[in-house]
């Protein structure tokens, strides 16, 4: 019976590959045997309602038992977890290298590695412990915006589990969020959110002159400092929203609509950001004409209408992502 195999998929869902088909066989068998012999849609109803909510039995079915999160939550934060991890592995180096490289103090080859090394673990201690942090103080106030626990009767309802909050077995694609979508938006929000907030210094435009390196800042820092509470509550924002969509896998209304909110918010921090021309440094614009042999005045106003362009471009990309996503639930 299909609402039988929607039970069944909304539990072994959740639990480890290797363990899914065990897991299925054994929970039709139970309920099988909890259903008389000539068994009617109601019995089977009566019967899933029994055997209760199925985020909660899935919970039931694994190994070991998990509570840094709660267990609804859980696996979405170690999943974000380890794709900030990535990022951070990928960036810290990168970010040591050119620490060291741009820096007044000339090294031997010996000492540059020696710096380089010393550079990346302080950077790796700053970055683990502000992404930690910040991903677990993401997940916990996700995990306590409802004091009710009303998620935990069925995720993200607001009212207790039903038979009717099952999902149907996924035929179709036309609802699903597809993972890498939500990987790539944790990736690049989390790469750009801590390199603009904490590292800016890095950004610029690089010129070596005899071995010599220098960096021309690309940002205004002071002027940047106004932006960086709502850039670090964009990046939480889209963290959330992303984790999110792992959790559900699917496009529903109210999934729909907190994207085209954090859309909005989006937009308005674009423009505001963008089409500020105090944002990014002259020493920046000027040596970026210098270096393309363009006419300082000339680049200067082909420079304020690329920012113009890039936030139209950005506005109709999260416009259309707002309006996709609402489509697609309502599918």
């Amino acid at each position: 019976m299909e609402v039988i195999d929607r039970y069944v998929y909304a539990v072994v869902k959740r639990l480890p590959e290797k363990s899914r088909t065990e897991v299925e066989r054994e929970l039709r068998a139970n309920i099988e045997d909890m259903l008389p012999d000539s068994y009617e849609e109601a019995d089977v109803h009566k019967a899933l309602l029994e055997l209760g909510n199925p985020a909660e039995l899935a919970e039931q079915y694994r190994e070991t038992a998990r509570f840094l999160i709660s267990p609804a939550l859980y696996g979405s934060y170690i999943y974000v977890l380890k794709l900030v991890s990535i990022v951070i592995a990928i960036a810290i180096p990168i970010a040591a290298f050119v620490t060291v490289l741009t820096d007044a103090q000339p090294y031997g080859p010996i000492e540059f590695i020696v710096q380089l090394f010393v550079q990346a673990i302080a950077m790796a201690f700053q970055a683990v412990f502000i992404a930690f942090g910040a991903v677990t103080l993401v997940f916990a106030f996700m995990d306590r915006v409802d004091k009710d626990k009303k998620y935990a009767q069925w995720p993200y309802t607001g009212k207790a589990w039903t038979i009717k909050d099952l999902q149907e077995v996924p035929a179709s694609h036309s609802r699903s969020v597809a993972k890498s979508e939500s990987i790539f938006s944790i990736v690049v929000g989390v790469f750009f959110g801590i390199a603009i907030c904490f590292y800016p210094e890095l950004l610029g435009w690089y010129s070596n002159n005899n071995g010599d390196w220098s960096i021309v800042p690309l940002f205004n820092e002071s002027e940047l400092r106004v932006y960086v509470p709502f850039l670090l509550a964009l990046t939480a924002f889209s963290v959330i929203l992303a984790a999110l969509k792992l959790i559900q896998q699917r496009w529903t209304v109210r999934l729909a609509w907190l994207n085209v909110l954090f859309n909005i918010c989006n937009i308005a921090f674009v423009c505001a950001f963008l089409l500020n021309p105090n944002v990014f440094s002259d020493a920046f614009v000027a040596t970026f004409a210098m270096n393309v042999d363009a006419d300082l005045d000339s680049f200067e106003r082909m420079w304020e209408m690329c920012m113009y362009g890039i936030a139209a471009l950005s506005v109709i990309t999260l416009a259309w992502d707002g309006i996709n996503g609402l489509l697609k639930s309502r599918k």
